[in-house]
């Protein structure tokens, strides 16, 4: 019995030495941490690696950190020439404010491991979550690396993350959704009007790059005039970057291409400008050939780097801003519904002011008075087609009826309307016209609604000159002085008989 007792006392020391020298996570998990990933993550792949085991001592005003070698990194780190935890560390503490170089031996790190057969110790593949949790073997240096595939239009890799984890930690991916953003002060604009832009994106995260590509093309519809004179100003925070260069390339089919690039090695230096607005301003001109174009489009995309180990390279979406003119035709007939040739119009705008139009009926600008204006005669078929004009309303004012017509008292008040979507394309366009303050006609809706015209058409109507024809007027007059006529005739006849029979 004595030696039963004694063996089990042997074999219960022999048991604590083994357990006082196994990691305290194999007892039990109450060491382990997690990292909780935030950001860009849903759909990404990432995994986590450890450099170095960590100790915390001494007091909470004062810790003192003490490394060990974990995973890969005693050969990673000596192969640098660094033999020692200590050399290590204070290598890597000298980096505290190179976040480009501290990147570097992240993605070197992580390609040692690769190379090498190191595992990572977490993963998770395909992430359907706003944010992706770690649970990792206690207190230690830590390597979060972004392994998706970038095939996402607008996405970039995130670059490789350090993170020293001395309790629950979260760090925020170092990646985000490169988009854009383009605006116009108006929705609709008359041949000759200037349109203002704004381009919008944000500074990606440039941390591990020297060299990073952003470059922003922008085409132009042939309705909208753009010149190398063209002023393009940048800001990034608010504050003027100068740091790009313009070029305007006209293109088959009557379109132009604006492109500014920015310097990649002086963007790559933006590490804290981070999510600051970069904005970009211009302005173009609507010309003749938007007088035949409904939408006058102008799209922008960016292309940008999205690897910190390559040369890759990814697109934004297309994002589109339509700005739409109309054009109108307006028939003289009469109210047989015979076209009348020759009657003269002049337009007049809601400003008050007159337009001016070129030969083909597009419209050229404004001027003050009437007697300025240019005068719009209907053909031979009684039209008049005019072209170029933005929403809004108008006055047709008609000079000069046809020959035997009268000019109409009143002028003919319309006004173009048009609703957008939440895009700021186009649903419809309405024509809404009266002929006198107390009669509004029937709303009209446009004739064509293609790329290549927006119409309306109108018949404006002429009556013929003079008053209306009456009874017991001038007509009874005339027989009656007719009847006194042959009466009187007839008196004088009748006295001359008598007086030869006497």
């Amino acid at each position: 019995m004595k030696t039963f007792k004694k063996l089990f006392t042997v074999l219960a020391i022999i048991l604590f030495a083994i357990i006082s020298l196994l990691p305290a996570r194999s007892l039990s998990a109450e060491n382990d941490l997690t990292i909780t990933v935030t950001g860009d993550v849903k759909g990404r792949t990432l995994s986590v690696y450890k450099l170095f085991d960590l100790t915390v001592t001494g007091t909470a005003e004062k810790p003192v950190y003490n490394y060990t070698w974990a995973g890969a990194s005693e050969k990673f780190f000596s192969d640098k020439k660094y033999e020692t935890v200590a050399k290590a560390t204070d290598y890597l503490k000298g980096l505290e404010n190179n976040s480009t170089a501290l990147t570097t031996i992240a993605e070197e790190y992580y390609q040692y491991c690769k190379d090498n057969g190191q595992t990572a110790i977490a993963k998770k593949q395909g992430i359907d979550t706003t944010e992706a949790v770690f649970t990792v073997p206690g207190q230690g240096y830590y390597l979060v690396y972004d392994e998706t595939e970038i095939n996402e239009t607008g996405r970039a890799r995130a670059a490789a993350m350090l993170s020293n984890v001395t309790k629950n930690a979260e760090v925020a991916l170092k990646a985000e959704k490169t988009t854009v953003e383009k605006m116009a002060d108006k929705a609709t604009a008359a041949v000759g009007e200037t349109v203002n832009y704004t381009v919008t994106s944000r500074v990606p995260n440039v941390v591990g790059y020297d060299s990073y590509k952003f470059i922003v093309t922008d085409t132009l519809s042939k309705g909208l005039t753009l010149t190398d004179n063209t002023v393009v100003t940048v800001t990034i925070g608010g504050e003027t970057y100068t740091a790009w260069t313009k070029n305007v390339t006209p293109n088959d089919g009557g379109t132009t291409t604006l492109t500014i690039t920015f310097n990649p090695t002086e963007f790559a230096k933006l590490k804290d400008k981070t999510g600051a607005e970069i904005k970009i301003t211009y302005s173009a001109v609507l010309n003749n050939d938007a007088a035949t174009i409904l939408d006058n489009t102008n799209e922008v995309k960016i292309e940008y780097s999205n690897n910190p180990t390559t040369d890759g390279t990814g697109t934004t979406n297309t994002d589109v801003i339509h700005v739409y003119t109309y054009k109108i035709d307006f028939t003289k007939r009469n109210t047989a519904g015979v076209a009348l040739p020759g009657a003269k119009f002049v337009l007049k705008l809601s400003d008050g002011k007159f337009a001016t139009f070129d030969e083909k009926g597009v419209f050229t600008g404004t001027v003050a008075t009437k007697e300025e204006a240019t005068v719009l005669t209907s053909d031979d078929n009684g039209n008049i087609a005019i072209s170029g004009l933005k929403a809004g309303t108008y006055t047709l004012i008609e000079t000069e009826a046809p020959s035997g017509y009268s000019v109409p008292n009143f002028e003919f008040v319309f006004t173009i309307s048009q609703k957008l979507d939440e895009n700021g394309k186009l649903e419809t366009a309405t024509f809404d016209y009266k002929t006198d303050e107390n009669l509004k006609a029937a709303k009209g809706y446009m004739t064509d609604k293609t790329n290549t015209s927006a119409s309306f058409a109108i018949e404006v109507l002429n009556a013929k000159e003079g008053s209306l024809p009456t009874t017991g007027g001038i007509g009874t007059t005339i027989f009656t002085v007719a009847g006194i006529a042959v009466m009187a005739v007839a008196v004088v006849a009748l006295v001359a008989h008598n007086k030869k029979n006497d």
